[in-house]
């Protein structure tokens, strides 16, 4: 399965004992523009989920499935497996008070009753749901309102995997991104300020990062920011740099009304050629490693030259 970007509706999983129903929930979800997987098993459907890590997701799951495991089961491992990332709906045949309780607590989203609730309120609910909102949300870091890590991640792999299947483009590059002396800033005038900063600085990322580049806000440390630079060498990537650290140079924000904090960044960049990325992940975590390692040199510069 491939992964969606941001905005696209997530990938389907069928997972449902009965062939005939399966087959017709697979069709009726790939007619609608899902892509759709589907299997019968509580093992066949966490290798899939397992398989697809990086996906959002939507299972529809029969509480009755081969084997010793109950869909309620499946969804209390995806839950633990995938946290928010997979949105699963209970499908019964069983109309009780039990089921609704059982697959709550299980964590399911909602629960579809077979005999009561036509195909069409299903259909409706996959294509007009807010649930989608939701996935959307799950790919976009809160504050900034830039794509979040796993989103970015997501998107790089795709672009690492075309990078080594297709050998074209050659080489792509990496941006890493910190903002100087971050926690004095924060000290001196207080964490709202420092948000206002990162803020500022993802705007201004954001207004000047090409079509073609992936940009984040990475995660954990919160005042870094990363930006995939497909087909471009490492030369170009630092001039780039460059002018983002240029243009976050230009930038303000206010403190208790009339005075201006001013701030700046470091950042440093980093290439992979495609006869480099044996595996996607790996390619993109070494990827980040060696433009870290040119971050920690541009920092160490600055401090030299103060």
């Amino acid at each position: 399965m491939e992964t969606t970007s941001k905005g696209e509706k997530p990938a389907v999983l069928v997972v449902e004992d009965d062939k005939e129903e399966r087959k017709m929930l697979e069709i009726l979800f790939r007619d609608l523009g899902f892509r759709v997987d589907s299997c019968a098993t509580y093992e066949s459907a966490m290798r899939v989920v397992h398989k697809n890590e990086h996906d959002h997701m939507l299972v529809i799951v029969d509480i009755h499935l081969k084997g010793m495991k109950s869909g309620f089961d499946l969804v209390r491992a995806i839950k633990e497996a995938a946290g928010d990332r997979v949105i699963s709906i209970v499908l019964t045949g069983d109309e009780s008070n039990v089921v609704d309780q059982e697959a709550q607590m299980a964590g399911a989203y909602a629960v579809y009753y077979k005999a009561k609730d036509s195909v069409d309120r299903l259909v409706t609910f996959a294509r007009h749901n807010p649930i989608w909102e939701t996935m959307d949300k799950l790919a976009e870091d809160e504050m900034t309102k830039l794509d979040n890590f796993r989103q970015f991640r997501k998107k790089s792999m795709a672009s690492l995997k075309t990078t080594k299947d297709r050998k074209h483009p050659e080489v792509l590059s990496i941006i890493f991104i910190d903002i100087d002396n971050f926690k004095v800033l924060n000290d001196q005038y207080g964490t709202t300020c420092g948000d206002e900063v990162i803020r500022e600085v993802a705007r201004t990322l954001k207004m000047h990062v090409r079509p073609s580049d992936y940009l984040c806000r990475k995660a954990g440390a919160g005042d870094e920011f990363l930006v995939l630079l497909p087909d471009t060498d490492e030369e170009t990537a630092a001039k780039i740099g460059e002018k983002y650290a240029q243009q976050v140079g230009n930038t303000f924000v206010s403190y208790e009304e009339h005075f201006k904090v001013r701030f700046s960044v470091s950042f440093g960049a980093a290439q992979i050629r495609c006869e480099e990325i044996d595996d996607p992940g790996e390619g993109l975590t070494e990827l980040i490693r060696r433009a870290n390692v040119r971050l920690t040199k541009a920092k160490e510069v600055k401090k030299v030259g103060r």
